[in-house]
């Protein structure tokens, strides 16, 4: 029988060898959670928490008469439980989960080391943290995305207005993120946006907008299906801004992006919009650019401005909209001529239409590079499309150029760039003025309007033909009478007046939400209105008139007992927009039916003088017969936009 003394020195090996499976595991793991408690005290007491990357990484903002707080509104995107309203709450929690090695807890694509790609990277540098003593994790999903993006480089993508929708009316911001080989069309868009039901109506859209009622996320993608959504099925040009950010910098701003994928936050239309979102992410890789400090809103337009200012731009390009190339290839050809072009497109005629044609060389090549355009755009519009589609389309444009280069002519087609969003007034604008009413009534009136572009405004870096104006008010003193009175004012004002073309058969339109002074038999009263029209609109040499019916329904004591006016009639207008101003004339004429109230019209003209891109001048003049009382006013402004 062996001793105890035997026996236990038998035992002490096998002990020892339990002590090393189970146990040595507990201290291995033990030096990188300490290691952590060691960074995270040293932040700490660095008070890193209160600096400006950090607020950036995590959208902390303090807006006026408000505490301290993020913007990203999923509780996902914190890691303390207060972490919303506390950097410094936060900012430990970050720094201990980050060297959290429990495996039972995260897998290796969604431990915070994996996550939170932005925070790790900054806190790395900014602290002097030893890789190696971060838990090792594959990380694959984020390393992964981070080849197919490719980061390199940055631009600023604005594809312009678009009045046919209500939410693309003041144009869109978003980013690119160019890939190492510099190729736009495989590289990847960037976006943030409302998260919105297909269905909803049009009360319901704009009243969520205002309030918060959405959830905003980034979404991304190929960059060709951009130019495709955009320039091809919305008809909108495109201008691409390339900045002057570094690879390493582009790389923070990439890390940021990752760590936001699946991150809602509660989406305005003012203010936390599309073009708020994009400034946020610029700033996560320059944080010393400041960019995100809007008051009123943030307009997409303004954004471009601001990142002009901050001489981050380095060039810029103009993408025209597949209509827009229409238009210029159709250009100097016979309406019998683009009908051609568009029926070999159509399928509708052959070939051997053009080539037997009696038209000369010229214009057989011009011919067939409208038709070549006008058979692209209308494979671009098909919804869906099948292999067969595909290969008809592709053997046909093959066949036509072929037949086209045997002709030897070269295109000189040239696309004139217009005015970029850059170089347009800013959206809010107040104005100073002087007039006579009747030619014996001098006044001063003061007017403000929130946004964005009247047609009398200079049309630079804006969609001509347009208007969109928000809470627009205009308030005079009589200086004979010492009376103060409101001429005009307008809740909202949208209209488009796009010009009917060979290529585009669009109808111009018109919807107002206003009020203003109207004279009546028993007095004069200021008179809210709400007023709809619909007619066409022809351009050409810089001139731009339109025809156009509408119907008015008005409000006021000065009608009958049912203080209600119904008005039919319409209203004709002359525009021209060149170097030195815009011209604009107009005149109206309606007629109330109830109660046999009678006839109103009148007309106005006014010349707006540009002095630098956010002042102008306008002269102007008007004349009103309400129910047979005249009324003459003449006035000069000022207008500052700002």
């Amino acid at each position: 029988m062996p001793s105890l003394f035997s026996m236990k020195y038998k035992i002490f090996p096998l002990f020892i060898f339990i002590f090393i499976i189970f146990l040595l595991p507990v201290f291995s793991q033990a030096e990188p959670s300490q290691y952590g408690k060691i960074i995270a005290e040293k932040a700490l007491n660095e008070k890193i928490y209160d600096e400006r990357m950090w607020h950036v990484l995590m959208e902390y903002k303090k807006p006026a008469g408000r505490k301290l707080r993020s913007l990203v509104d999923d509780e996902k995107f914190f890691l303390a439980e207060n972490g919303k309203y506390s950097p410094k709450d936060e900012l430990e929690a970050t720094i201990l989960a980050l060297f959290d090695n429990d495996l039972s807890k995260n897998d290796d694509n969604s431990h915070p080391v994996c996550v939170f790609a932005g925070r790790r990277e900054w806190l790395v540098e900014r602290l002097d943290i030893d890789r190696n003593k971060l838990p090792e994790k594959s990380c694959t999903k984020y390393n992964e995305f981070k080849k197919k993006m490719d980061p390199a480089s940055v631009t600023v993508i604005f594809p312009f207005m678009y009045l046919q929708n209500p939410a693309s009316m003041f144009g869109h911001t978003m980013l690119r993120i160019n890939n190492s080989s510099n190729d736009p069309l495989t590289s990847y868009s960037v976006t943030f946006a409302a998260d919105m039901p297909e269905d909803v109506n049009g009360i319901e859209y704009v009243t969520l907008g205002l309030f918060g009622g959405y959830f905003g996320y980034f979404t991304i993608k190929e960059y060709y299906k951009t130019i495709f959504e955009y320039g091809n099925m919305e008809n909108r040009d495109i201008w691409e801004y390339d900045l002057n950010l570094t690879k390493d910098e582009t790389i923070k701003l990439f890390n940021h992006l990752w760590e936001m994928q699946g991150i809602g936050s509660d989406y305005y239309f003012f203010d936390e919009n599309c073009s708020y979102n994009m400034l946020m992410l610029l700033e996560s890789a320059r944080p010393d650019l400041y960019l995100s400090t809007s008051i009123l809103w943030e307009a997409p337009t303004d954004t471009i401005k601001k990142i002009k200012k901050s001489g981050l731009i380095d060039d810029k390009k103009y993408r025209p909209s597949h209509i827009k190339i229409l238009e210029i290839y159709s250009k100097g050809l016979p309406n019998k001529a683009v009908t051609l072009a568009q029926d070999v497109a159509k399928g509708k005629k052959t070939i051997d239409d053009i080539n037997n044609s009696n038209y000369s060389v010229e214009e057989k090549a011009a011919i067939y590079d409208l038709a070549i355009e006008a058979m692209r755009f209308n494979f671009l519009q098909k919804e869906y499309l099948t292999e067969q589609i595909v290969k008809e389309y592709q053997a046909a444009t093959i066949n036509i150029l072929a037949n086209r280069a045997k002709l030897g002519v070269v295109s000189h087609k040239k696309i004139d760039e217009p005015g970029s969003p850059d170089e347009g007034h800013n959206i809010t604008r107040i104005s100073i003025g002087v007039g006579a009413e009747n030619f014996k009534d001098f006044y001063t009136e003061a007017g403000f309007k929130l946004g964005f572009h009247d047609l009398d405004d200079i049309d630079k870096g804006f969609i001509q033909n347009s208007q969109l104006s928000v809470l627009d008010v205009n308030v005079r003193w009589n200086t004979r009478t010492n009376e103060v009175t409101v001429p005009e004012a307008a809740l909202l004002k949208f209209s488009s007046y796009s010009p009917v073309s060979r290529m585009t058969k669009s109808l111009s339109w018109k919807i107002e939400a206003a009020g203003e002074q109207r004279d009546y038999k028993k007095g004069s009263f200021f008179t809210p209105y709400i007023r709809g029209g619909v007619g066409v609109t022809f351009a050409g040499g810089g001139f731009s008139s339109w025809i156009m019916a509408d119907v008015d329904l008005a409000f006021s004591e000065g009608y009958n007992p049912y203080w209600t006016g119904l008005g039919f009639g319409g209203d004709i207008g002359l525009m021209y927009s060149f170097i030195g101003g815009k011209f604009l004339a107009r005149c109206y004429y309606r007629y109330f039916v109830l109660d046999n109230l009678g006839a109103e019209f009148g007309g106005s003209f006014g010349y707006t003088i540009p002095v630098t891109q956010n002042n102008s001048i306008e002269i102007k003049y008007a004349y009103k017969n309400h129910w047979e009382i005249e009324n003459h006013d003449i006035g000069l402004s000022w207008r500052f936009y700002f």
